[in-house]
């Protein structure tokens, strides 16, 4: 069958595929934030990748598709910059009021009125709350772990997932513009905000090419989507694209990560839409992800700093059903509730036809 045949309604493995990814990341920072990272298993099995730039590369596959579906699926483009912001600032202004407040008293070295009235912790929470010059400390915290200073860097993948989001959103206004489903002066207007704020963000061109091999995957998941009639998802295709991967990394074929990203985003395709693969329990669980994502790594550091558990799979073991509470936490008191706002957006953008 077809992806285009396979991707409508809501049975599928995309919240199951995005829960994996970011357990693999928690499980490989387990080894890089105390200094095992090339005893990491899939480093040590290929050399060329760890278990967490994995779970990553997962995450911009599956979202260049979901984003391009979105775009296309949305009321309005005013409605599909809602969605997004919806999806990603409610969640992420907890946690850095968490970090700041709840993990940084915890672990300062500071007396807590000093800490308290120390103007980097307020910066901290305003910057990392809207990605603006991306802090990842803050005073007197996580001075003495191996990896010294670092509050929550998986945050700094953020920028660049909306980076993403803005090409799609400047893509959707040129096609939709052109295909008068908009009109020219409020799409203008609304992009204007748009550039601004990835403007304030200041990307540097080292930043832009650290994220290169993300905006490969993210393309390709769009490409998928916009060509998905043409896909056909056989679970024996993706077989046979794994064993000719197998041969290809033998012999060190020169374009093997580029291969990689192909199978790996066939073969995400093929685990989410094949209806023999659907896991369909974990349907009512909610999308923890992005909680497991965005509060790991602070619990991670704590408790290194008060326990010195530096054993990494000892580390996964205690830190990960802390981050999944918190990550449901966050999915049925935060993340959920603001995704209900979505409809306000396709409300008002029905009411202006």
């Amino acid at each position: 069958m077809t992806l285009l045949e396979l991707e409508n309604g809501r049975n599928n493995n995309i919240g199951l595929i995005r829960f994996i990814a970011a357990s693999l990341v928690i499980f490989s920072h387990c080894y890089w934030l105390t200094c095992n990272e090339l005893r990491e298993p899939l480093m040590k099995l290929c050399g060329m990748e760890t278990f967490g730039s994995l779970g990553v590369d997962i995450f911009f596959s599956i979202s260049g598709f979901l984003i391009t579906k979105s775009l296309f699926r949305q009321a309005s483009l005013q409605s599909f910059v809602w969605a997004r912001i919806l999806r990603i600032f409610p969640g992420l202004i907890a946690s850095a009021l968490f970090c700041a407040l709840i993990i940084g008293p915890i672990a300062t070295t500071l007396p807590l009125s000093g800490y308290f009235k120390h103007p980097d912790v307020y910066d901290f929470i305003w910057r990392q709350s809207t990605l603006l010059q991306y802090p990842n400390k803050l005073p007197g915290v996580f001075t003495q772990n191996p990896i010294v200073d670092n509050i929550n860097s998986p945050i700094w993948t953020l920028p660049g997932e909306l980076f993403m989001y803005m090409l799609v959103f400047v893509t959707g206004v040129i096609v939709f513009i052109a295909q008068k489903k908009a009109k020219i002066i409020p799409s203008l207007v609304l992009l204007c905000p748009v550039l601004a704020y990835f403007w304030a963000m200041q990307y540097s061109s080292v930043y832009l090419n650290t994220i290169l091999w993300w905006l490969i995957s993210f393309g390709g998941g769009a490409i998928c989507y916009i060509f998905r009639k043409n896909i056909h998802l056989s679970t024996i295709a993706f077989i046979v694209m794994v064993v000719c991967f197998l041969v290809l990394f033998h012999f060190r074929f020169i374009y093997i990560r580029g291969a990689f990203d192909i199978v790996l985003l066939y073969g995400l395709l093929v685990f989410a839409y094949e209806p023999k693969l659907q896991f369909k329990p974990f349907y009512k669980m909610g999308d923890l992800s992005y909680g497991l994502y965005i509060y790991a790594l602070p619990i991670q550091q704590l408790i290194i700093q008060k326990n010195h558990i530096l054993i990494p799979y000892q580390l996964f073991l205690i830190t990960y059903p802390i981050a999944l509470c918190l990550a449901e936490l966050s999915w049925y008191f935060i993340e959920k509730p603001s995704l209900k706002l979505k409809s306000f957006a396709s409300i008002r953008a029905s009411a202006q036809k």
